[in-house]
């Protein structure tokens, strides 16, 4: 008898473990393995995630339980247009409910580069300037993945460029700080755009854009859209420096042979 309950304990015990690793996981078209509990299983939770750049890695925070919501997060974060399309469609979801680290379905969207997604929320006014637990629109973080497709596409359907984070930065600064040529085209192609906006130290596009030149990529032609777009070389940072003294060798040199094109053309 005694090793018949046993047998029936250990028979739920196993039904039991199986039931809960089956419901703990969930894997994307990319191969990529979540847990459930990021897709609202349960109220309090910690995302384990490993991060794919230098941005913070998900930290324990909220979701409802909802499962329309669930299903837009899953979309989002997955690249499942049809699951967006279905949550925005089927189900009372708020396009602008605010997941982990306060981001939007557009920000998870954006941040994972899915163009059809970003695109179809976009029709859907998803609070196209909200910003993230660490003041970051969504605009910042599509310029920050490099991509400028979906830069094109936000500032198309009138994303703010000249809205800056918590760190003070903006679109721009980031843009030409990862050396991302075809974003900084597109951010400057914005007749709403601020070439001269400072960040928190002080310091333009221009400042950044000289102080970490390289010879190789896009550095010059950066510095060259920047300066055609009225970019100003007078302009001092808060350690009152103007971007001609920060600039490296190499990007005094370019400089020269700017100056020099341009007294000739004039």
């Amino acid at each position: 008898m005694k090793r018949y309950l046993s047998l029936l304990i250990l028979m739920g015990f196993l039904a039991n473990f199986a039931m809960v690793k089956e419901e703990k996981s969930y894997t994307d078209p990319k191969g990529r393995v979540y847990p459930m509990i990021v897709l609202g299983a349960d109220e309090k939770f910690v995302v384990q995630e490993e991060p794919s750049s230098k941005r913070k890695p998900l930290k324990r925070c909220k979701i409802n339980n909802r499962s329309d919501k669930r299903l837009l997060f899953m979309g989002c974060k997955s690249g499942d247009l049809d699951l967006v399309k279905e949550a925005i469609r089927e189900t009372s979801v708020n396009i602008r409910y605010e997941f982990c680290l306060n981001q939007t379905p557009l920000h998870i969207a954006a941040e994972e580069g899915f163009e059809q997604i970003v695109g179809y929320l976009l029709t859907h006014d998803p609070a196209i300037d909200a910003r993230d637990k660490e003041g970051c629109t969504t605009l910042f973080l599509a310029v920050f993945q490099k991509d400028a497709f979906i830069t094109d596409l936000l500032c198309k359907a009138g994303a703010d460029v000249n809205l800056q984070n918590d760190e003070g930065e903006a679109p721009l600064h980031e843009a030409v700080r990862t050396k991302s040529f075809p974003c900084v085209t597109v951010l400057l192609n914005s007749n709403e755009i601020k070439v001269n906006k400072p960040n928190k130290d002080g310091d333009t596009p221009l400042h950044i854009a000289l102080r970490e030149y390289e010879s190789s990529g896009d550095s010059k032609n950066i510095i060259k859209s920047l300066l055609q777009h009225g970019a100003d070389l007078r302009l001092h940072n808060n350690e009152k420096k103007a971007p001609r003294t920060v600039a490296t060798k190499q990007a005094q040199l370019f400089l020269k042979i700017w100056d020099r094109q341009k007294s000739k053309s004039d």
